[in-house]
C-alpha cells in the first residue's frame, strides 16, 4: 500500500479539523458536567433541608451542626472521579442555590443556569450570599434590586458564548452602591476688619500699644516745661567745667 505524501500545509490542515472536532465534544462536556454537578447540588439541598426542618429557627448552632454531618456523611459515600476530582458538596450546593435565585425555587428552577460551564458558576459565587442556618440564598445587597438585570447577564452569556471573565464583568458593572451621605461645610467665623488706620500704616497699631505715656514735668526756673516719658531712665548730670 503506498504511503501517502503529506506536506507541512496538509499537517496544519488536519490538526486544525481534527482540534475543532474534538473541541465540540470538549464543549458539550463541560456543560454536561456543570449541569450534572447542578442536579447534585440540588439533591444535596434537600437532604440539607431535610435535616434542617426540626429545628427550630433560633437554633443557629443546632442547625449548623445537623448540616455539618449531613454534609460530611454525603461526601463520604461519593467517589473521586476523573474530571471532577474529590467531592465538592458546598460547592455544588451553592450552584443549585444560584439557579434558585435565578430561577426561583421551582422543580425548573436549572434550566436558568443550563448552558453555563464551571467557571460560569464559580464566578457566579461571588454575587451570591448563603445563609448556612436557613439553607437560603440571595443577591448580594450591591444587586439585591439587580435580579432581572443579573438573570439577563447569565442568560446573555449563555446565548452568545461569552467567557465567564465577560460575565464577571457585565454583572460587576450592573452593581448598586448605596451614595454616601452628603457633609455641609460650616462656613468660617468673620474676622473682625481692621480700621483704615491700622491698614494704611500697619505700625501704627504695635506703637500705640508699646509706646509708653507721655507726662509733663513741672516748670523749670527758666518758665519752660519738659515732656518725660514714665519708665524712662533719668539722665546722667552735666559734668560742670573746672
Amino acid at each position: 500500500m503506498p504511503v501517502e505524501k503529506l506536506t507541512a500545509a496538509d499537517v496544519a490542515q488536519r490538526f486544525q479539523d481534527g482540534y475543532t472536532e474534538v473541541a465540540r465534544h470538549l464543549h458539550d462536556y463541560e456543560l454536561c458536567k456543570a449541569r450534572f454537578l447542578c442536579i447534585v447540588g440540588h439533591d444535596c439541598l434537600q437532604v440539607v433541608r431535610g435535616v434542617l426542618e426540626p429545628f427550630p429557627d433560633h437554633d443557629l448552632t443546632g442547625r449548623k451542626a445537623a448540616r455539618s454531618k449531613a454534609i460530611k456523611e454525603i461526601e463520604e459515600l461519593l467517589p473521586e472521579l476523573d474530571g471532577i476530582g474529590a467531592p465538592q458538596v458546598n460547592r455544588w450546593i451553592r450552584w443549585a442555590g444560584i439557579a434558585e435565585v435565578l430561577g426561583g425555587e421551582t422543580t425548573g428552577a436549572l434550566e436558568a443556569v443550563k448552558g453555563l460551564k464551571q467557571a460560569h458558576l464559580m464566578v457566579l459565587e461571588k454575587f451570591i450570599d448563603q445563609h448556612e442556618p436557613s439553607a437560603g440564598f440571595r443577591l448580594k445587597d450591591p444587586w439585591k434590586a439587580k435580579l432581572e438585570e443579573v438573570t439577563e447577564c447569565v442568560a446573555g452569556t449563555i446565548e452568545t458564548g461569552a467567557s465567564a471573565r465577560e460575565l464577571e464583568e457585565a454583572i460587576d458593572a450592573e452593581a448598586e452602591f448605596p451614595k454616601a451621605p452628603e457633609t455641609k461645610e460650616t462656613p468660617c467665623p468673620i474676622r473682625p476688619t481692621p480700621d483704615s488706620a491700622s491698614l494704611s500704616n500697619p505700625s501704627c497699631s504695635a506703637t500705640e500699644a508699646t509706646a509708653p505715656p507721655v507726662t509733663t514735668s513741672p516748670t523749670d526756673s527758666n518758665g519752660s516745661t519738659t515732656a518725660s516719658t514714665s519708665g524712662a531712665q533719668p539722665s546722667s548730670p552735666a559734668v560742670q567745667p573746672l
